[in-house]
């Protein structure tokens, strides 16, 4: 994400330092067992610690949304 891209105060937690990396999850995909898509969810910040962006960076943030590792399923990425 662009460095002018920042989490809401909100969102800012002390262990956010050592992570050193930003996370912002929009929404995640449920796959079968042969990877194809079945539903979609959102899960708690709690279980992703992730942080809390403005509307306005999150839109910003989707043009240069891209799934482009291996791990941990590259059938799955594609």
């Amino acid at each position: 994400m662009a460095k002018v891209i920042t989490p809401i105060k909100q969102s800012r937690m002390d262990y956010m330092d050592t992570r050193g990396d930003s996370i912002c999850h929009l929404i995640a995909i449920a796959m079968d067992n042969a990877g194809f898509p079945i539903s979609l969810f959102t899960t708690t910040r709690w279980v992703t610690v992730e942080n809390w962006f403005s509307g306005q960076d999150t839109v910003a943030m989707v043009d240069s949304f891209e799934i482009d590792l291996v791990p941990p399923s590259w059938p799955v990425n594609i």
